[in-house]
């Protein structure tokens, strides 16, 4: 019961609104969201998202958001080959935002949904048997509540 009180304390002292950012900054600590702060005071969550669909069935795609700002993130994706021979590699991703950079990949494709696949120049067009490598973009996003 000591949380609860605490809780109906919290409300209390911070208000709904303001218990609701706080939430919202937890969450993005945790890396869930990116909060934004929007005309108005207001709190808004940036639909900045990146998730994979199809890959090359032998492969694992690890994606990591290393940055996260008010319109856009940066990622690193992995692929790692899972199998006991070289395969040649494919992953396609959806992009919560407009993709501007990429690096160590060659994307292909227009919109959200682009296939990505290994760049001759970052020599990683094929992965050894239990081999690895990565790649990264980034994106501008807006606010969902805009």
């Amino acid at each position: 019961m000591a949380a609860r009180g605490g809780t109906v304390e919290l409300v209390r002292t911070l208000g709904t609104r303001r218990l609701l950012a706080l939430a919202l900054l937890v969450a993005a600590c945790r890396d869930e969201y990116v909060v934004l702060d929007l005309d108005g005071g207001g709190v808004g969550v940036a639909a900045c998202g990146l998730t994979t669909g199809e890959a090359t069935p032998e492969v694992e795609v690890a994606i990591n958001r290393d940055s996260a700002w008010e319109t856009g993130a940066c990622y690193t994706i992995t692929v790692t080959n899972a199998v006991d021979e070289a395969v040649i590699w494919e992953v396609e991703l959806r992009a919560g935002g407009e993709v501007y950079d990429v690096w160590n990949t060659l994307p292909e494709g227009e919109g959200p949904l682009q296939r990505y696949r290994g760049d001759p120049a970052a020599n990683n067009v094929s992965l050894n048997a239990g081999g690895a490598t990565s790649f990264g973009l980034c994106m501008e996003c807006t606010p969902a509540s805009e």
